[in-house]
């Protein structure tokens, strides 16, 4: 009987597993002394992304620009998880032409990071009221930044920049500062 109590004992020590830390996204921001391990899970825990989720849309002439965030949970990038808001977005040049619609793609945590050329994506906590995401401009092959600011709860301003700080000589092929409207 002591053998069996021993054993069970022994087997359940070799099927513990130490807990990973959960830790907000918007107190990694803020406090430099946090540093994440392996495992380790950023988490929207203040629901900070709650906010921008939704349908967005943006219309001059012929040109639409829309939006649909959406929030990924647990996303593992091969080190730790990360809460992500996501973007799916159709775009309409001057023309009236279709440059890309990623509308319907069924983007989810598996296979966000192989789809992160044709959506928004971005983790973490910047502020109450904007976020910084990364996109790439599909066209001219540029990273860029987008920081997306919520001017009221159904108006937030769009800014793209590069990533490498350099200048676009032939453009953007989406506007640079726009104003959308939450639908």
């Amino acid at each position: 009987m002591k053998n069996i109590i021993y054993i069970i004992c022994l087997l359940g020590l070799f099927n513990c597993k130490a807990q990973s830390p959960v830790i907000s996204s918007v107190a990694f921001v803020n406090d430099d002394t946090i540093e994440l391990s392996d495992g380790s899970y950023l988490k929207d825990i203040e629901n900070k992304f709650a906010p921008f989720i939704g349908t967005w849309k943006w219309e001059m002439g012929n040109s639409i620009l829309e939006i649909e965030f959406s929030k990924l949970e647990t996303v593992y990038d091969g080190e730790i998880y990360e809460d992500y808001l996501v973007g799916k977005y159709r775009f309409v040049n001057s023309n009236g032409n279709e440059v890309i619609n990623s509308l319907n793609y069924d983007i989810n945590v598996t296979n966000m990071h192989k789809r992160l050329h044709d959506i928004i994506a971005g983790s973490g906590y910047v502020t109450e009221n904007s976020m910084q995401f990364r996109l790439t401009d599909i066209a001219n092959g540029v990273r860029c930044y987008l920081d997306f600011s919520l001017i009221t709860t159904t108006q937030a301003s769009w800014k793209i920049r590069r990533q490498d700080g350099g200048s676009q000589p032939n453009g953007f092929i989406f506007p640079t500062e726009i104003i959308f409207t939450k639908q």
